[in-house]
């Protein structure tokens, strides 16, 4: 979320030619504006739902080495 928000207030700077500085005392509506429209197209289906309380039965198997692991093969 942070991030977005940060690089909302970057495209306010680039669109106003603003400093960083100028988001808050002048362009702060610009801003919330654009942080109630969210990023991204609002048209897709929420994917977001992968965790919703459930349990592995077996935790994943991981094949790769570490990459401070030797490879002896």
């Amino acid at each position: 979320m942070m991030g977005e928000v940060v690089g909302m207030a970057a495209a306010v700077c680039k669109e106003h030619k603003a400093n960083p500085r100028q988001v808050y005392t002048h362009f702060l509506p610009h801003l919330q504006a654009l942080m109630l429209q969210g990023v991204g197209n609002a048209d897709l289906p929420n994917n977001q739902n992968y965790n919703e309380g459930w349990v592995l039965e077996q935790p994943p198997r991981l094949d790769s080495k570490h990459v401070d692991q030797e490879q002896d093969e």
